[in-house]
């Protein structure tokens, strides 16, 4: 009780409506990041930063301050200004490629974070508390690693982000890979009992993909 609930399904849809253009994107970049991610560090952190701030903008304000109503035309503005923001923020990142590099190891942290919740913990705590330790403690985590072991924390983090990306992709055609707003608040309400195993079958190709994609860049 207390908890907030996620009002982002406007978000979901906007997404879900143009996913015959968000799929092959995804797709694509997570294949890049797989094969390229630690050898061109700059595009790399470029891209990273990118869509990591577009998606936050967009979230934050589905989430917290726009309705379930919110015409698609809204939706469009804030994208445009998102991807202006995420350009200015991708270029000083990959300009300072140290800065770039803790935003890899914050983002894969963090991702991490969300999945162990997701996956595990929700079985032990369905507060939204607990996600949010896991993220930050993970990103952290993932920040001070990308500091002190900067070659292999490029490797990894572009690896892991691959290869989410690329089973994202997958999953806008396959299906099967259950909406994170929807999912959250499903576990936040306690209303849900299991997760379903398709997405434990994603975590596990993320994993395998990501482990292989490491192996190919050591």
């Amino acid at each position: 009780q207390g908890c907030p609930i996620i009002k982002a399904n406007a978000l979901w849809n906007f997404f879900h409506k143009y996913k015959v253009y968000l799929a092959p994107s995804f797709l694509i970049a997570g294949l890049f990041y797989l094969i390229f991610g630690g050898y061109f560090k700059r595009i790399s952190i470029f891209l990273i930063t990118f869509f990591t701030v577009i998606f936050i903008i967009m979230a934050i304000l589905y989430a917290l301050i726009l309705s379930y109503k919110t015409p698609e035309w809204v939706g469009w503005i804030i994208l445009t200004i998102a991807v202006v923001c995420g350009a200015i923020a991708a270029f000083f990142t990959s300009t300072f490629i140290r800065t770039g590099i803790i935003l890899i190891g914050l983002w894969a942290g963090g991702m991490i974070g969300a999945c162990l919740f997701q996956t595990i913990f929700y079985l032990i705590s369905s507060s939204t508390a607990v996600l949010w330790i896991l993220i930050v403690i993970f990103a952290i985590i993932g920040a001070v690693l990308a500091i002190k072991l900067f070659n292999y924390a490029m490797i990894f983090g572009t690896s892991f982000i691959g290869a989410f990306l690329f089973m994202r992709g997958i999953a806008f055609y396959a299906g099967g890979y259950p909406n994170e707003f929807e999912l959250h608040n499903e576990i936040i309400a306690g209303n849900l009992t299991n997760v379903p195993y398709t997405l434990y079958l994603y975590v596990l190709g993320m994993a395998i993909l990501c482990a292989l994609s490491v192996l190919f860049k050591l």
